[in-house]
């Protein structure tokens, strides 16, 4: 979808630095209009709860605006939320573009400072055409000499944009200024985050018990994000990597860091309430916690950063090389000052995908700000204040899944067709017209008389006798008619012999006797009730109840759904959901059923080894159980400190949940400092959300490490950052206990 820019105001900052805001509108190809500004024309916002924890920080951009007698907008709020796209943008400086030329390729800097000093601040027209010379690497070429280009032309600067912040225009209440010209009119773009509780979470290709079926990480999250047509790169930042072991002899670890997981299995555990959908902002949020991370935009991508243990990667590779030697570090803390007082800069390493969910390896982001070197505090308003530690931190994990457990595949029909034939396209597959739960369901295109099969089940494994004395049926039928019509909806379960040897080969569940019968039997609802959801289940029994057939035997079920009859002109169609055989158990049982249940909840607490020390706050977390071995309970996870590599082949490993839950224990060990101030940026780069502060006063104060961005907002035109940051604590491990508690 092509947009096109229709509004531009082009401004400096208090400071000179260039800014730009265009209003582009869906497949506009004329003039650029100008938009005049107020004394503060652009401010962005990115708005975070208390908690520091929480996953997802939304953003959004208020424009504020003069209507003019020359200069008039259109009536955005007569326009759907995707027609105009809301654009901010910043004059990149030359020092700016070198080094994220350097960073790029995996290399590092000492300062922009000291790359200012060689090649100037900004692009003028002589630097800008020798930039794109040199660029041109197919002739070798070269420029003799800048001083010919600025005697013999007037210079002036060139703005090379850069992206700072991407949305959507959203007017959801207008109102009309009934006064004379001039006069400030003001309008919110959202990056669309808070909106993702109006879409679907996405599904595998299928609900086979199949791991190869599940999606990546990486691709959840890049289909969640297509939801928002702002194709925007992401970044992702963490310290946490899986461990596992080809099949080959001997075996070789594989270490894969998130987001390379299959975290959400395919089969039940993608859907919740269970054969409902997780919304996309549900579902984002759960697989967001389960790693302790948090999504923003920050100069126009989205950062996924865990929120803890994350500091600069050349401390990282040091870490690596004293556990090499067999001298893991115990003061962590301290390599992490070192390195920022060696040269006022910090590099994340992080690994890039585009917009299109494809890996382009791995850049060090340069992040770091210093306080009040190149950040300067204003408003005479900066303060601190301090969180107290945590005595433990609680993970919850919960699940609505374990409660029904059904025997053919795919009963919500969410995953399309699996699991089912239809026979002669007589049903049809409808996606957000009519459901009992989910988005999709099942309708039948087929005569209204005779004894068609519709639709069936597919699945083969056969089921012992004894067992469907445990065993229910059960579906949600609706009949679509224009008025009370008489109708039967009908269907049949058959019991088929596996194997030779067995008699009857052939048996029919009769809902009326509540026996399997050998005689064929189409089972049929009569009514005249319409245009409303109806639950119909029934218990099975095992054949030897009627002498049909002995307990031990083993045999293949299927469901059949056949068209509804009618003679009345008024009938429609039949839709039907969530249809199946099922077990009201964590497990589907195919032989004897097991009294044990798998457990529908798991909590585990991490407390300090040597007791509360006087604390007693602490924190929760909820989170999806997945009771089956999968990378959110997998005990072969590890951070960078607990790469052991003596010897060349151990690794420290541990729980996922047991890591993470150490790390917001490693940060609440003592008091945190949180800081909350107004600032302004020596920087031509404007800071943004994936920045940390380090705060730095030569010998007066000197923070361990830099802090972290929780909540900013930022004046465009003033040049002004309101900011909340709070202190991590990355230093050699608390002492702990974990203790799983159910």
């Amino acid at each position: 979808m092509a947009y096109g820019v229709k509004y531009r105001l082009e401004f400096s900052d208090v400071l000179g630095y260039g800014k730009k805001v265009e209003i582009l509108k869906k497949d506009y190809t004329g003039d650029v209009l100008p938009m005049v500004g107020t004394e503060e024309p652009v401010v962005v916002k990115w708005n975070s709860k208390n908690d520091f924890y929480s996953p997802i920080i939304g953003s959004r951009c208020q424009l504020n605006l003069m209507v003019t007698d020359t200069v008039q907008y259109d009536d955005f709020y007569k326009f759907d939320e995707r027609e105009y796209k809301v654009k901010v943008s910043f004059s990149k400086s030359i020092s700016q573009a070198y080094a994220d030329r350097i960073t790029e390729d995996g290399g590092f800097y000492e300062s922009l400072e000291c790359i200012d000093e060689f090649l100037g601040q900004f692009y003028d027209d002589a630097t800008f055409y020798e930039n794109r010379v040199l660029s041109d690497d197919e002739y070798s070429p070269k420029v003799e000499s800048l001083n010919c280009i600025y005697k013999n032309i007037n210079v002036n600067r060139v703005n090379v944009w850069e992206t700072y912040w991407v949305g959507w225009l959203v007017v959801d209440r207008f109102k009309e200024q009934m006064v004379s010209t001039p006069y400030k009119v003001s309008f919110n773009a959202f990056d669309g985050l808070g909106s993702l509780s109006d879409y679907d979470a996405p599904l595998s290709a299928n609900d086979d018990v199949d791991e190869s079926a599940a999606i990546y990480d990486y691709e959840r999250i890049k289909l969640i994000l297509d939801n928002l047509d702002l194709d925007l790169d992401v970044y992702y930042i963490n310290d946490l990597t899986q461990v596992t072991s080809t099949l080959s002899i001997p075996p070789v670890n594989v270490y894969t860091k998130f987001p390379g997981q299959k975290t959400i299995p395919n089969y039940k555990f993608e859907l919740t309430d269970n054969l409902d959908l997780f919304t996309a902002k549900e579902q984002l949020e759960f697989l967001l916690k389960t790693y302790n991370m948090r999504i923003y935009q920050s100069l126009g991508k989205w950062f996924i950063v865990e929120n803890s243990n994350v500091f600069d990667i050349r401390v990282k590779n040091e870490i690596k090389a004293l556990n090499v030697a067999g001298t893991p570090p115990d003061n962590i803390r301290e390599l992490i000052n070192l390195k920022l007082r060696g040269g006022d800069t910090e590099f994340l390493e992080a690994e890039k995908y585009n917009y299109l969910g494809v890996s382009q390896g791995n850049e060090n982001v340069s992040t770091l700000r210093v306080a009040p070197k190149a950040l300067v505090p204003i408003s005479n308003n900066l303060s601190r204040e301090y969180l107290q530690p945590l005595e433990s931190v609680t993970r919850e994990f919960t699940t609505t899944q374990l409660d029904r457990t059904y025997f053919n595949s795919n009963a919500g029909f969410e995953y399309g067709l699996n699991g089912w034939n239809v026979t002669l396209s007589r049903a049809i597959l409808s996606t957000d017209v009519n459901t009992k739960q989910g988005a999709k369901s099942i309708y039948l295109d087929a005569a209204t008389s005779g004894d068609l099969i519709c639709i069936e089940t597919t699945r083969t494994d056969g089921i012992q006798n004894l067992v469907l004395e445990d065993v229910k049926f059960g579906f949600s039928y609706f009949v679509d008619a224009d008025d009370k019509a008489d109708y039967r909806v009908r269907f049949q379960i058959i019991s088929t012999r596996i194997g030779s040897g067995i008699e009857p080969e052939f048996l029919y569940w009769n809902i009326d006797t509540k026996e399997w019968q050998t005689a064929q039997q189409i089972n049929s609802i009569s009514s005249n009730e319409v245009n409303s959801w109806v639950d119909y289940s029934q218990s099975l029994k095992s054949p030897s109840s009627n002498g049909l057939d002995i307990d031990t035997n083993t045999r293949e079920i299927r469901f059949y759904i056949y068209n509804t009859t009618t003679t009345d002109s008024d009938y429609n169609t039949t839709y039907f959901d969530n249809v199946g055989i099922y077990q009201e158990r964590s497990v589907f049982y195919l032989t004897n059923p097991e009294s044990i249940e798998l457990s529908k909840d798991l909590t585990i607490r991490t407390q300090r080894a040597s007791g509360s020390n006087g604390y007693s706050t602490v924190k929760k977390f909820e989170s999806i159980y997945y009771p089956f071995k999968k990378p959110a309970n997998d005990s072969r996870w590890l951070r960078t400190r607990d790469r052991n590599y003596i010897s060349g082949t151990t690794d420290t490993l541990g729980f996922l949940s047991n890591l993470i839950s150490q790390n917001i224990m490693n940060d609440y060990r003592s008091y945190v400092t949180r800081y909350t101030g107004s600032f302004r940026s020596l920087n031509p780069t404007p800071l943004s959300m994936h920045n940390r502060i380090w705060f730095d006063w030569k010998d007066v104060l000197q923070d361990e490490q830099s802090t972290i961005i929780d909540e900013m907002s930022f004046g465009v035109k003033s040049n002004k950052y309101n900011v909340t940051t709070h202190l991590p604590n990355d230093d050699t491990d608390l002492d702990v206990n974990f203790r799983i508690i159910g």
